[in-house]
Protein backbone atom coordinates (compact mmCIF):
# COMPACT_ATOMS: atom_id res chain seq x y z
CA UNK A 1 0.00 0.00 0.00
CA UNK A 2 2.93 2.04 0.83
CA UNK A 3 4.33 1.75 -2.66
CA UNK A 4 0.85 2.91 -4.27
CA UNK A 5 0.97 5.92 -2.28
CA UNK A 6 4.50 6.90 -3.27
CA UNK A 7 3.78 6.29 -7.19
CA UNK A 8 1.08 8.07 -7.03
CA UNK A 9 2.61 11.36 -5.18
CA UNK A 10 5.12 10.92 -7.52
CA UNK A 11 2.40 11.25 -10.26
CA UNK A 12 0.85 14.16 -9.16
CA UNK A 13 4.16 15.95 -8.30
CA UNK A 14 5.23 15.04 -11.95
CA UNK A 15 1.35 16.79 -12.85
CA UNK A 16 1.73 19.64 -11.08
CA UNK A 17 5.04 20.32 -13.11
CA UNK A 18 3.27 19.93 -16.64
CA UNK A 19 0.52 22.17 -15.34
CA UNK A 20 3.09 24.54 -14.44
CA UNK A 21 4.81 24.85 -17.04
CA UNK A 22 1.56 25.05 -19.91
CA UNK A 23 0.25 27.97 -17.71
CA UNK A 24 3.31 29.49 -17.89
CA UNK A 25 3.78 28.86 -21.78
CA UNK A 26 -0.15 30.26 -22.41
CA UNK A 27 1.00 33.18 -20.47
CA UNK A 28 3.82 33.79 -22.16
CA UNK A 29 2.13 33.22 -25.35
CA UNK A 30 -0.41 35.98 -24.83
CA UNK A 31 1.86 38.02 -23.35
CA UNK A 32 3.70 38.13 -27.25
CA UNK A 33 0.53 38.58 -28.55
CA UNK A 34 -0.13 41.05 -26.80
CA UNK A 35 2.68 43.59 -27.69
CA UNK A 36 2.41 42.67 -31.23
CA UNK A 37 -0.77 43.76 -31.10
CA UNK A 38 0.43 46.93 -29.47
CA UNK A 39 3.46 47.37 -31.39
CA UNK A 40 3.32 51.12 -32.36
CA UNK A 41 6.12 50.99 -35.09
CA UNK A 42 7.81 47.96 -37.05
CA UNK A 43 10.60 48.13 -34.44
CA UNK A 44 8.83 48.09 -31.54
CA UNK A 45 7.95 43.56 -33.15
CA UNK A 46 12.15 43.65 -33.34
CA UNK A 47 12.75 44.72 -30.02
CA UNK A 48 10.71 42.81 -27.75
CA UNK A 49 9.79 44.12 -24.40
CA UNK A 50 10.39 42.67 -21.25
CA UNK A 51 8.72 45.11 -18.57
CA UNK A 52 10.22 43.22 -15.31
CA UNK A 53 13.75 43.11 -16.85
CA UNK A 54 13.96 46.21 -19.04
CA UNK A 55 12.58 49.64 -17.62
CA UNK A 56 12.15 52.04 -21.17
Amino acid sequence: MGDLVAESDEFLDVLLEVVEIWTAMFLLNLRVEFDVASAQEPLDLVRPRIPYLIRE
